[in-house]
């Protein structure tokens, strides 16, 4: 198990080192184990809770909340809570009486082996009854599975609660080189070192009797076919071990011959897949083949029992992307590409692990979503008559509807400046009517009425208007004839 250490860079725990939750790793990996909760997680808890202070102590008004974890063991009011704090499961961990004291209860919540112990039942208990563990770490902090609530005490929010949750399990999966971020950091063997001579039986190949039969591909890369050109690793779970990303990239191949390989080299992999015994290969087993987002390295990971990830999805370090299998034996063939997908490298090279971590990778750009893709609409009323209905945001634009009268209604979704200058709604059937001579009092942004007293006003002002241009023009004549 690869642990973490230097400073904490989440956000909320500046000044504090990996090793303030480290130092408890062995009784971690032992209570997590168990039951099968990730250590990152437990740990990602014990910050949070604690800062990795054995002795921590919260006043609460329903009940005080001690220890590594802060396991509350005694509510305030249990008639009112309806439960009477986890004092029970403290007695049972800790080798207690029954009728322990108070005291004696918190006095072993301050025993990180007792705390942790009590801490991760509880986690596994709320996993049982919410399905998932990020709704278990969220009832765990606030009561609720939907980071909906928070402290009232310290004034944390639930959605600081579940940030710097997200942020120190991805601090964790990102430490390590490029072995110990495939596997998140969890406990794996290497059984075969890159360029470690060949001395096992291949179970194909054109000479079945010679050792490294199986790596006659290496000669096309200027390789001998005798040492074996990459790593074999494997989880220590075995078949069906977790696999992660272990940088920001593109997924091009998720399954032999499922994608188009870096540089478009092809999904090619052996062609046997757990002949050992193990799960039999299915849909997205054999090859899956990550390329770095710089477009200058590529990743494989051979004998994969299942992709979770498909050609062309991007991947950010950390992201589950599929599943240990084998061949031969349980284990991953990791394989480094380079020089337009022309050279073989070492994985750990290639991928150093002061490298790993890259910005973000932005987001693909996509067309302005179409009218009839929005699930929102405002209801237009139309005060005019002849109101035209256009192909496109302009006046001179072609016809695409019948034109609209005085007390017609459409649906739009919003509005758009055309290129003569007016602004136009564009409808959820994708036509273009102009906002002049309509009104919509649910609209909440400009450039249309929102109000119908404002329309009818204007149209008494316009009114008005007309009015009185028409006795200023008869004057004008007037005074022309005399």
């Amino acid at each position: 198990m690869t642990q973490p250490s230097g400073p904490i860079k989440t956000q909320g725990f500046s000044g504090f080192d990996w090793s303030a939750v480290t130092q408890y790793d062995e009784i971690i990996d032992k209570e997590a184990s168990q039951v099968g909760w990730p250590v990152d997680r437990v740990r990602a808890h014990v910050l949070i809770e604690s800062r990795g202070d054995p002795k921590a102590h919260q006043v609460n008004g329903q009940g005080d909340s001690y220890g590594l974890l802060q396991i509350v063991p005694y509510t305030k009011n249990p008639q009112a809570q309806g439960w009477e704090g986890w004092h029970k499961l403290v007695k049972e961990e800790a080798g207690l009486p029954a009728n322990a004291s108070k005291q004696k209860v918190i006095n072993a919540l301050y025993d990180p082996a007792i705390n942790i112990a009590v801490g991760v039942a509880i986690l596994e208990s709320l996993y049982q009854q919410y399905g998932s563990l990020d709704k278990a770490s969220s009832a765990f902090f606030t009561g609720r599975s939907d980071w909906g609530a928070g402290d009232t005490v310290n004034g944390t929010t639930g959605k600081q609660y579940q940030a710097a949750m997200n942020g120190l399990i991805t601090e964790q999966r990102l430490f390590g080189d490029v072995i110990d971020r495939l596997f998140g950091n969890r406990p794996y063997e290497i059984s075969a070192d890159y360029g470690q001579p060949v001395t096992w039986q291949c179970p194909i190949g054109i000479d079945p009797g010679r050792p490294g039969n199986c790596y006659e591909y290496q000669k096309a890369y200027g390789l001998d076919d005798v040492h074996h050109w990459a790593y074999d690793v494997a989880a220590a779970a075995g078949d069906g071990a977790p696999l992660y990303a272990p940088f920001n990239g593109v997924v091009v191949c998720a399954g032999t011959g499922v994608g188009s390989g870096a540089w478009g080299t092809g999904c090619a992999a052996f062609g046997h897949l757990n002949n050992y015994g193990g799960l039999p290969g299915k849909a997205g087993s054999g090859r899956l083949e990550l390329w770095h987002e710089d477009g200058d390295r590529s990743l494989i990971i051979g004998h994969v029992l299942s992709s979770r990830v498909n050609p062309g999805d991007r991947v950010q370090a950390g992201d589950l992307i599929g599943q240990q299998g084998g061949m031969n034996a349980s284990h991953v063939h990791l394989e480094g590409r380079f020089a337009s997908g022309k050279r073989i490298g070492d994985p750990r090279v290639l991928f150093p692990s002061e490298d790993l971590v890259t910005a973000p990778p932005k987001a693909e750009r996509l067309p302005i979503p179409q009218p009839e893709e929005f699930e929102t609409t405002v209801t237009v009323t139309v005060t005019a008559d002849e109101l035209p209905v256009l192909q496109r945001a302009d006046l001179s634009a072609a016809v695409v509807g019948d034109p609209l009268h005085k007390g017609d209604t459409f649906n739009a979704v919003y509005q758009a400046v055309g290129n003569d200058g007016r602004i136009y709604w564009v409808s959820d059937r994708a036509g273009r009517v102009p906002v002049e001579g309509t009104t919509a009092p649910d609209w909440k942004g400009g450039g249309a009425s929102d109000d119908a007293d404002l329309v009818a006003a204007a149209v008494r002002i316009e009114d008005t208007r007309q009015k009185v241009n028409a006795l200023l023009q008869g004057l004008v004549s007037t005074l022309e004839a005399a």
